[in-house]
C-alpha cells in the first residue's frame, strides 16, 4: 500500500509498560508488510533507535521511522505540551510530502486535534480505543468513593470529548467486541468501527516432555490486575509448586503490599517476586511455567474492555491457562478447550482450577495444545492484516468537508 501511516502516542520510549509493546510491535508488523510508519513517541533517554528495537527483541526494518522527540522535563503538564508542539510540527513536515496518509493514535486528544489537520492534508484519522474513556473514569472514582462536584464536572467533560472525537474521525479499532458495542450504544458514530485484538507471536510449538517450573503470573501489580487473590488461592495450591510473579516493579508500594499480604498468608516459601524483565525476555519465563494465571476480579473495567498482552503471550507459548471468567477474556479463551476459566474474586475456585490442571496431565496438555494451535489467529502478522484493510476501506471513503 503506497501510504504514509503516521502514528502519534505521547509515551517515554523504551518502555516496559503494555501499552509500548502493543505499539511497537503493531507498527512494526505493519512496516513489515511494505508501509511507511513514522512513529512520534517521546524520548527520555539517549539510546539509539536500534537499541529501542532490541529492548523489545525486534530488528530494525528500512519502514519504520521513530520519530522520538525530546520532551523532558520535571513538570509533567509541561512536558506534554512540549511533546503536543514538537509533534504537530513534524506531522506537518511529514504530511507535505505523501498524498495517502493516515493519522492513527490511541489519545482521544490527539485524535480530535489531527481529525482537523487531516481536512487540510487530506488524510484519514484512525483512533484506536482502549477502554471508554467518562466509563473507566466514573468507576475509578467509584472505587475511591469520590464525590466532589470537580469529579462530577470532569465526567461531563470527558463525555463531550469523546462524543466530539467520534464525530470527527474517520474510523475506529477497538480490541474487544463489548468495546465496540458499547461506542455505538454512548455515541453512534458514523464511521466504521473494526474489531482487531492485541496479538503475541507463536513460540515453537510445545514439548510435552519439556520439564515445566511451576506456576507463573507475567504483568503488573496494580490492585485491579488481582494478584492478591493469586496470592489467597496459593493456601489452597495442593503440593509443592511455586507461584513465579514476573514484572511490576514501576510501584514499589504495590510490590510491598502483595509481599506484606504473601507473609500474612505464611506463604512466602510458595511465591517468588522476580521483578520486571526486559520484554524480549519475557517469553522465556512463560515458556519455562506449567501453569500460566490471568486472575482478574470483577470491574466495569476488566469484564468489558480489557485485552491482556499476557493472554496472547500466554497463548503463543501454547500454555496451559487459568483465568478469570469475564466477558471480554472469554471472547478469546474458551473454557475446557484452551483455559479453564473460573470465577472472578474467588481465591477458592482459582485454586481448585489450578489444582485440577496439577494433577490432570492429560487436561494440561490438551489446554496447551489448543492455546498454541489458537494462537495462530492473534500473531502481529494477522494484527497487521486487519488493520491494513481496514485502512484500504477507509481510504476509498470520500472525505466529508
Amino acid at each position: 500500500m503506497n501510504i504514509r501511516l503516521i502514528y502519534i502516542t505521547d509515551i517515554r520510549f523504551p518502555m516496559e509498560r503494555a501499552n509500548a509493546i502493543q505499539t511497537i510491535n503493531t507498527c512494526h508488523s505493519i512496516a513489515k508488510k511494505g508501509v511507511e510508519v513514522q512513529l512520534l513517541v517521546r524520548k527520555m533517554d539517549k539510546r539509539s533507535e536500534l537499541e529501542c528495537l532490541d529492548y523489545y527483541g525486534l530488528k530494525p526494518i528500512s519502514t519504520l521511522h521513530l520519530n522520538r522527540l525530546r520532551a523532558a522535563n520535571k513538570n509533567l503538564a509541561l512536558m506534554k505540551l512540549v511533546f503536543l508542539l514538537k509533534s504537530f510540527f513534524r506531522i506537518i513536515k511529514l504530511s507535505l510530502t505523501h498524498k495517502k496518509l493516515i493519522y492513527y493514535t490511541r489519545d482521544l486528544r490527539f485524535a480530535y486535534l489531527y481529525s482537523f489537520l487531516g481536512r487540510i492534508f487530506k488524510a484519514k484519522t484512525i483512533f484506536e480505543a482502549h477502554t471508554v474513556s467518562h466509563r473507566h473514569f466514573a468507576e475509578i472514582h467509584t472505587l475511591y468513593n469520590s464525590q466532589k462536584s470537580s469529579t462530577r464536572e470532569e465526567l461531563k467533560r470527558k463525555m463531550k470529548i469523546e462524543a466530539k472525537v467520534y464525530g470527527k474521525i474517520d474510523g475506529v479499532i477497538t480490541i474487544t467486541g463489548h468495546l465496540k458495542r458499547q461506542i455505538q450504544d454512548d455515541f453512534n458514530p458514523r464511521c466504521q468501527i473494526k474489531v482487531v485484538r492485541d496479538a503475541a507471536d507463536p513460540l515453537m510449538k510445545p514439548d510435552r516432555d519439556e520439564k515445566l517450573d511451576g506456576i507463573f503470573y507475567i504483568g503488573q501489580l496494580y490492585p485491579w490486575k488481582g494478584v492478591d487473590i493469586l496470592l489467597k488461592s496459593m493456601c489452597s495450591v495442593n503440593g509443592g509448586e511455586i507461584l513465579n510473579i514476573v514484572g511490576g516493579l514501576e510501584y514499589e508500594n504495590d510490590l510491598e503490599n502483595l509481599k506484606r499480604l504473601a507473609s500474612l498468608l505464611k506463604i512466602e516459601k510458595k511465591v517468588k517476586f522476580i521483578g520486571t524483565v526486559p520484554h524480549k525476555e519475557v517469553g522465556e519465563y512463560i515458556r519455562r511455567a506449567k501453569i500460566c494465571v490471568i486472575p482478574l476480579p470483577f470491574s466495569q473495567i476488566a469484564a468489558y474492555y480489557t485485552s491482556p498482552m499476557k493472554m496472547f503471550e500466554y497463548l503463543a507459548a501454547g500454555k496451559a491457562i487459568v483465568a478469570s471468567n469475564l466477558p471480554s477474556l472469554a471472547e478469546v479463551l474458551k473454557d475446557g478447550h484452551n483455559a479453564l476459566l473460573c470465577k472472578p474474586d474467588d481465591p477458592v475456585t482459582l485454586a481448585e482450577a489450578i489444582n485440577n490442571l496439577l494433577r490432570d496431565s492429560k487436561l494440561r496438555f490438551k489446554l496447551s495444545e489448543n492455546a498454541w494451535k489458537d494462537s495462530h489467529a492473534y500473531s502481529w502478522e494477522r494484527r497487521a492484516d486487519a488493520i491494513l484493510s481496514f485502512f484500504k476501506e477507509i481510504l476509498c471513503q470520500p472525505k466529508e468537508a
